[in-house]
C-alpha cells in the first residue's frame, strides 16, 4: 500500500491522515480511480504548502477495500496502532468524487469533529448540511483506535438521471460497481470542485493552532442517543449510571472549552477524549478488534436493548443479552469517566 508522508518544518510527529481505496470493480473510473488521482493531486499541492504546516500530512492508498472488506485499512490500524494513537489528529476518507451529476455533499463524521465538518462544507463547499453519524463503510477503520474521522462523500441529487434505480436513497449512480464505470461518467469541473474542498479542508487542519475538536459536540450526541435508549428501555433496564456519567462529562467538557486558553493543552486533551470515547460510541469490538462492515449506531453495544426487549427479559436469550448489556453499560460509563478526568485535568 503506497503511503506518502509530508512532515511539518518543526519535525513534530503529529499528522492528518487522508486516504482512499486503490482496488476497484472492473474499470472503476469513478470508484475509485477518481479518488486515487485526487489523492495524488492533494499530495502534490499540499507538498507546496509544507512550510506552513504545524502538523504533517500522510496520504495512503488502501487495498482490500471491497474484496477484503477494508482489509488494507484494518491492517494499517492494527500495525500502526501506537503511531495512530499518539500522532494521528484526524482521518479523511476520499471515495468516488467527481462523477457527473454528483453535486451534493453528504458528510458523515465522528461527533468530536462534526461542528468543523459542517462549517467547512458551508464555507468552502457552499452547501448547508447536517453531518450524519459515521457508518462502517469506505475504510472507516479507525474509530476503535479513537481517531476523529470524517468524509465529505459527494452524491447525486434525488432527481439525477444517473441515480441508482433500485436504491435511489444511496445517492450513488447506476453504474456503481459496474463495468459501465468508465471515464465518460466523469465531470472534470466537479472533480476540481471536490478536490478544492478536500485541499482547503486539509490545509486548515494541517495549519491550525487550535485543532477543531470539540468534546461538547460529543456530549450532545451522547445525550441525544441516551434519551432514545432510555425511552426504549423504560423500566426494563437501568441506564441511570450512564446518564450520571454523561452529565458529569458534559459539565467537564463545557468547563474545558470555556476556560482553557492553552491551545496545545486543549489539543492534547481533546484528542485523548476522542480516544476514550470513539471506541464505545461507534464500535462494539473496541480498540483492538474491528466490527463487521455495516451501518453504525451511536453506542452500538447498548443498542442491544432492542434485541433484549424483543426476546423477553425472562427468556433464555433475554437473560444472556441482559448480561451483555450490563457489560456494555459498564464500558460506556468507564469511558465517560475517563473522558471526564481528562477534561478536568487541564
Amino acid at each position: 500500500m503506497p503511503v506518502a508522508a509530508i512532515p511539518p518544518p518543526s519535525g513534530s510527529g503529529e499528522y492528518v491522515l487522508v486516504a482512499g481505496h486503490l482496488d476497484s470493480w472492473q474499470f472503476g473510473a469513478n470508484d475509485n480511480g477518481a479518488g486515487d488521482t485526487t489523492l495524488m493531486e492533494l499530495a502534490r499541492v499540499m507538498h507546496n504548502h509544507r512550510g506552513e504546516f504545524k502538523r504533517g500530512l500522510r496520504v495512503a492508498w488502501w487495498n482490500g477495500h471491497s474484496h477484503g472488506r477494508f482489509s488494507g485499512s484494518t491492517w494499517y490500524a492494527d500495525q500502526m496502532f501506537d503511531d495512530l494513537r499518539a500522532n494521528c489528529a484526524a482521518y479523511l476518507n476520499i471515495d468516488q468524487p467527481g462523477c457527473r451529476q454528483c453535486t451534493i455533499y453528504r458528510p458523515f463524521c465522528t461527533s468530536d469533529i462534526s461542528a468543523w465538518v459542517k462549517d467547512a462544507v458551508s464555507r468552502i463547499g457552499g452547501q448547508e448540511t447536517e453531518p450524519a453519524a459515521p457508518r462502517k463503510m469506505a475504510d472507516q477503520s479507525f474509530w476503535g483506535v479513537g481517531v476523529p474521522s470524517f468524509s465529505f462523500l459527494p452524491v447525486l441529487p434525488p432527481d439525477a438521471p444517473d441515480l441508482q434505480k433500485d436504491h435511489p436513497d444511496s445517492g450513488f449512480p447506476e453504474y456503481w460497481h459496474n463495468p459501465a464505470d468508465t471515464l465518460d461518467k466523469m465531470d472534470r469541473d466537479l472533480l476540481t470542485e471536490h478536490t478544492r474542498l478536500y485541499a482547503s479542508a486539509l490545509l486548515e487542519l494541517c495549519t491550525a493552532g487550535r485543532f477543531p475538536l470539540d468534546p461538547r459536540s460529543t456530549a450532545g450526541v451522547i445525550d441525544e442517543a441516551l434519551a432514545g435508549l432510555e425511552a426504549l428501555a423504560g423500566s426494563a433496564f437501568d441506564l441511570s449510571p450512564v446518564a450520571g456519567a454523561a452529565a458529569r462529562f458534559r459539565k467537564s467538557a463545557e468547563a474545558l472549552m470555556e476556560k482553557s486558553d492553552d491551545p496545545d493543552a486543549l489539543n492534547r486533551a481533546a484528542r485523548r477524549i476522542s480516544h476514550a470515547l470513539n471506541a464505545v460510541l461507534y464500535t462494539r469490538q473496541g480498540p483492538f478488534d474491528h466490527d463487521p462492515a455495516s451501518g453504525a449506531a451511536v453506542m452500538p453495544g447498548l443498542q442491544l436493548l432492542a434485541e433484549y426487549l424483543s426476546a423477553g427479559p425472562e427468556s433464555h436469550d433475554g437473560r444472556v443479552l441482559y448480561t451483555r448489556i450490563v457489560r456494555e453499560r459498564n464500558r460506556v460509563v468507564a469511558a465517560l469517566e475517563e473522558a471526564r478526568r481528562i477534561a478536568a485535568s487541564v
